[in-house]
C-alpha cells in the first residue's frame, strides 16, 4: 500500500503542478453515465473545449446511440455494475487504516461520503465532514478535468 500511496502523491503533484496533462476517469462514472465522460476524453485527446459539429461528437453520439452493447467488448459478470461489491473482502481493522492513510485521495475521487452529500453512490467510507481541508478538495478530479481540459485547449 505503501507504494499506491507514493504513486498517487506523485501524479497528484504532476496534475496540480501541469507538468503531465492528466485527465481523471473514474471507471464508475464511465459505466454509469458514459456520455459526459466520453466527451471530456475526447475534449482532453483533441485539445479542444467545444466539440459541437466535430467527427468527435459524430462518434460520441453514434455509440451512445447503440446503448451498453458498443462498449462492451466481453461478457460481463453480474456484480461487475455493483458499486463497493468487494468491501467484505476486507476487515475491519484494514478498512480503518485505507480511510485513515488514503483520505486526501478518497476524498479528492469522491470515495469519501460526507453528511453535506449523502447521495453519493461512490461514498464508500464515511467521514464526519468536519475536516475543511479535505472538505475542500472533496471531487477535486471533477475541478481538476475542467481545468486540465481548458489547458490542453491553449497548447
Amino acid at each position: 500500500m505503501g507504494h499506491m500511496k507514493n504513486w498517487y502523491q506523485t501524479f497528484m503533484k504532476d496534475a496540480r503542478s501541469r507538468q503531465v496533462p492528466i485527465l481523471f476517469v473514474r471507471f464508475e462514472d464511465l459505466v454509469s453515465n458514459p456520455e459526459p465522460e466520453l466527451y471530456k476524453m475526447m475534449k482532453f485527446i483533441l485539445g479542444e473545449r467545444d466539440l459541437t459539429g466535430t467527427n468527435a461528437e459524430r462518434r460520441i453520439k453514434e455509440v451512445i446511440a447503440m446503448g451498453s452493447k458498443a462498449t462492451i467488448t466481453y461478457s460481463l459478470k453480474d456484480t461487475t455494475r455493483q458499486q463497493n461489491r468487494n468491501a467484505y473482502r476486507y476487515n475491519e481493522e484494514q478498512k480503518e487504516w485505507i480511510k485513515e492513510e488514503f483520505k486526501e485521495m478518497l476524498h479528492f475521487f469522491g470515495y469519501a461520503k460526507l453528511p453535506q452529500d449523502p447521495e453519493n453512490p461512490t461514498g464508500f467510507y464515511e467521514y464526519d465532514g468536519t475536516d475543511d481541508e479535505m472538505n475542500n478538495i472533496y471531487k477535486g478530479y471533477e475541478r481538476q478535468n475542467t481545468d486540465i481540459i481548458n489547458w490542453v485547449n491553449l497548447l
